[in-house]
């Protein structure tokens, strides 16, 4: 936060120096929300959040011709509202105004809110813990995946895969991760093409097919090599040191090979306002699963 009071004049977002043309306010309103995101204030970043989105009602022509910003800035707000017990509540509230938008109901503007509401709602299960509940919501989604032509999306893709994957639904777990591995190569996201591989060797391990477990592994450090990742790397240790260590362990050895691979996972969380790893807290979820064994639900 020092370097960036250093780099940014940051008193230009105090309200007596809030701009006066349309777009410049939402603009301001845009990058408050933002700064107190970063100081962690919620209640600040809702309001800030709400404002930017309330703004587009009083230039409906605007909000017409730019309908895809309003939605962007709707899907921030309703992440914010997730991520709050104050104003979660509120949420159904946006859901249902947007999909009683007038200029929503054209197929360009029904893909846009299908695609931000669904990510945001399975970000907001996830991040909930409520898994089964996400589940539940996966048909319909991919439905609509289907319907927009969206299953080139990574970030829904990769959402759907991480679901079926904490639901032990291996099997749907490995028809996704493997559409992402074949057909979304050049799609960006290298941190979630690194993760669905993990998710695919221990989706094949789960089933009980070895062959495909190793051959799943030569591949994710094919993968590996091919993008530089070095060997230092939290995936490439995960798979490296600790998978394979699971998957080849003998069986009065299992239990200690989870011991060790569940400290590393604790241990691999960031201090400070450093990011976690991408797929470190539904790992941890299937080390604690076997260290305390759930009925598992299967099939496609």
């Amino acid at each position: 936060m020092k370097t960036l009071k250093k780099r940014l004049p940051l008193e230009l977002l105090i309200e007596e120096n809030r701009p006066s043309t349309p777009q410049a306010i939402r603009r301001y309103y845009l990058c408050n929300a933002v700064y107190y995101n970063l100081l962690g204030d919620l209640d600040k970043v809702y309001d800030y959040s709400l404002k930017a989105v309330k703004w587009w009602d009083s230039y409906p022509a605007l909000k017409d011709e730019e309908f895809h910003r309003y939605i962007i800035n709707v899907s921030n707000l309703l992440n914010t509202m997730y991520n709050s017990e104050k104003h979660a509540a509120l949420t159904q509230q946006w859901l249902d105004k947007l999909k009683q938008e007038k200029s929503g109901k054209s197929y360009h503007n029904q893909k846009i809110i299908f695609l931000k509401l669904s990510i945001s709602n399975l970000l907001h299960l996830l991040n909930h813990n409520e898994f089964e509940k996400a589940h539940q919501t996966l048909p319909e989604i991919i439905a609509g995946l289907n319907k927009f032509g969206l299953r080139k999306s990574m970030v829904l893709t990769g959402n759907i895969v991480t679901v079926y994957f904490l639901v032990h639904d291996y099997a749907n777990c490995l028809f996704w991760a493997n559409h992402i591995i074949k057909n979304l190569k050049a799609a960006g996201r290298e941190d979630i093409q690194r993760i669905v591989r993990l998710y695919a060797i221990i989706a094949n391990f789960e089933n009980g097919d070895i062959d495909r477990t190793e051959a799943a592994m030569k591949a994710a450090n094919r993968y590996f090599k091919s993008v530089g990742l070095p060997k230092a790397a939290f995936e490439s240790v995960a798979l490296n040191t600790y998978l394979k260590r699971i998957i080849n362990a003998l069986v009065n050895e299992v239990k200690r090979a989870f011991e060790d691979f569940e400290i590393f996972l604790h241990q691999a969380k960031p201090q400070r306002e450093a990011k976690t790893p991408l797929g470190l807290a539904e790992l941890l979820i299937w080390v604690e699963n076997h260290k305390n064994p759930v009925t598992q639900s299967t099939g496609r």
